[in-house]
């Protein structure tokens, strides 16, 4: 899907929050959702099932 991509070396710049990312993730969502843009961005994200990115590239930069 596309959370490899978006979290492509992780591990270098996972110590800041990337808005621009997070960005991209959730109107990711809410297309493949087809839900209109004014829609929560929480609720895009939990009717895909997904967590905000932060969590996994926060995660590999702690694995790392």
């Amino acid at each position: 899907m596309i959370t490899p991509i978006l979290c492509y070396s992780a591990e270098i710049w996972g110590f800041q929050y990337a808005e621009c990312i997070e960005r991209v993730h959730i109107n990711y969502c809410k297309r493949l959702c087809g839900l209109n843009k004014s829609v929560s961005n929480a609720f895009a994200l939990s009717e895909c099932g997904r967590l905000p990115l932060y969590v996994t590239y926060t995660g590999k930069l702690i694995a790392y």
